[in-house]
């Protein structure tokens, strides 16, 4: 099913980025602290948004590593998939041959 946004593309939903839970909801909390602190007075708004810029950076940081994680985890499932496949194939072709192996010896009776 395709993600809303995307385009339509098929593979959306393993490409998509993952959404950006809340690291530190006391960050968060002290962005909208410091900015209701700035409308009332009791801070600079050039302290609020500082501590803002620096909560962005943090998101931002962490968006960017859950992202490189999400990489490394399709690539890792891609890899093991084609390693299980190859010794699926294996397997059924050592089958294969016993069973030919089996209709030969009946074909000697």
């Amino acid at each position: 099913m395709p993600v809303p946004g995307e385009g339509g593309r098929r593979d959306a939903q393993i490409h998509q980025p993952l959404s950006l839970p809340p690291a530190s909801p006391g960050a968060f909390a002290k962005v909208k602290e410091s900015q209701r602190m700035s409308d009332e007075g009791r801070m600079d708004q050039e302290e609020a948004d500082g501590i803002r810029k620096r909560c962005r950076v943090v998101g931002f940081a962490l968006q960017a590593e859950m992202n490189h994680f999400h990489e490394r985890r399709v690539a890792d499932f891609k890899r093991m998939m084609q390693s299980y496949l190859k010794q699926q194939i294996v397997f059924y072709q050592r089958v294969s041959q016993q069973l030919e192996k089996t209709l030969r010896m009946y074909d000697n009776l």
